[in-house]
């Protein structure tokens, strides 16, 4: 989605204009918070501050990853960096395989919405178990292809898989292996996750 930055003042349409960045305080569900970066311009001739449509998606994209770590959730980068270096696959397949309409993941990765929690956990779990995300694909309808990582990293968590021989069953895809995930803070590795 391509933005227009706007050229001129609104107020009195002087194009001499400068961009500035500031620290603003929000409130979401109750609590306090602060965003850094927030984009607006002013007008040089009558000292009128706006935001222009590209600095508002610009904004709304940081507002919005901090209203999703309030929440706990997985920011717009994070599941972006899940979707490409982890899953592997395109905006449009996993649309497919989670549901949530053809741009859902676009708009997730743009900050333009936050994911409910239901859809978050979805993608936690996926990212964390090759095995699930395989069987959600089959559900799906989709073909993804085999791998195995032994190390995700996403979010405050690292995603450490244990792999170890066992019987082939009808959800391990032929796979001969068993999954383990062990969740650990990336600060403290010796502190698992509840």
């Amino acid at each position: 989605m391509k933005i227009r930055e706007s050229t001129f003042c609104p107020v009195c349409e002087s194009t001499n204009l400068t961009r500035l960045e500031r620290t603003k305080d929000y409130k979401y569900k109750g609590k306090d918070f602060s965003v850094e970066n927030i984009k607006f311009t002013v007008c040089d001739d009558c000292s009128f501050e706006f935001i222009s449509p590209r600095q508002r998606a610009h904004n709304d994209t940081l507002i919005k990853d901090e209203q999703r770590k309030l929440e706990n959730l997985l920011t717009s980068k994070e599941i972006k960096k899940g979707r490409e270096e982890i899953l592997e696959i395109s905006q449009e397949v996993a649309s497919k395989i989670f549901g949530g309409g053809i741009n859902a993941f676009s708009k997730y990765e743009r900050g333009e919405i936050i994911q409910s929690v239901a859809m978050d956990r979805l993608l936690r779990v996926a990212f964390a178990q090759e095995t699930a995300f395989r069987f959600m694909a089959e559900l799906a309808g989709i073909k993804v292809k085999e791998k195995i990582k032994t190390v995700r990293k996403i979010s405050d968590y690292e995603y450490v898989e244990m792999v170890s021989p066992v019987a082939a069953n009808s959800y391990s895809y032929k796979a001969a292996v068993r999954k383990e995930t062990v969740f650990k803070f990336k600060n403290n590795p010796d502190k698992a996750a509840a």
